[in-house]
């Protein structure tokens, strides 16, 4: 089995991990609110608010919790009995639903339906969680287990590649959801990407967009090979 090779950007700190953040960078010299050098130059101030504008604010965040309460009782009516669901909850104006996956089949099932792309999907250590609009409201998707069931996928594979939230064997025909043959002659794009000619063609494309094409690419199990059937003898004459 080869090395796992990997398309996602390298997760530090405050990208992908809930309640990080990063440090803040420090003022630019030729910032307008940077400290004077001599002191002699008085430093802009934030204009207050208005009251009218401090009202629509506090209106639109009331609207905004109140949906994202609304939206997590639909989740939690639609969800709540289903066995990977641990809690659907809201965080201020935002959704939250943790999942325990034991499938990878059903991670994906999951993300599908609440509409969130592969591509937003970010992994940190025993969590992979995705993000989409739901309602006019943020959800979240949390799903602890997914990269231990990623880890298994690639070592069962013989040439694994992880891209975002999924790990394809670039040793294997893919299939894509418009039944079309793809298949990985060796190429990489200069990003380190694979790139997968289609059966009977020979232009390369790259493999993220081979999936915003087509969808989602499937090992092509019609190509597998197909014991032969099995017949009784014919009688002796």
């Amino acid at each position: 089995m080869a090395a796992l090779r990997t398309g996602d950007a390298p997760t530090g700190p405050g990208r992908g991990v809930p309640g990080s953040s990063s440090p803040s960078p420090p003022s630019s010299p030729s910032s307008p609110f940077s400290p004077s050098p001599a002191g002699d130059a008085p430093e802009p101030v934030a204009p207050e608010p208005s009251a009218a504008g401090s009202r629509e604010q506090r209106a639109a965040r009331h609207w905004a919790r109140a949906q994202a309460r609304r939206t997590a009782s639909s989740l939690a009516a639609a969800y709540g009995a289903h066995p990977d669901v641990v809690s659907v909850l809201t965080e201020d104006e935002r959704v939250v639903m943790i999942m325990h996956i034991r499938e990878l089949s059903a991670w994906y099932v999951h993300r599908s339906m609440l509409g969130i792309r592969p591509e937003t999907v970010l992994c940190h250590q025993d969590v992979c969680i995705g993000t989409a609009m739901l309602v006019a409201t943020p959800v979240r998707l949390v799903g602890h287990g997914v990269p231990g069931l990623l880890a298994q996928a690639a070592a069962a594979a013989q040439e694994p590649y992880r891209l975002w939230d999924r790990v394809y064997d670039l040793a294997a025909p893919l299939e894509d959801g418009h039944g079309t043959l793809w298949q990985h002659r060796g190429g990489w794009a200069p990003d380190g990407v694979p790139l997968l000619v289609p059966y009977g063609r020979r232009e390369p494309c790259r493999l993220p967009t081979v999936l915003r094409m087509a969808g989602s690419l499937e090992a092509a199990a019609r190509l597998l090979p197909v014991l032969p059937a099995q017949h009784p003898p014919a009688p002796a004459h």
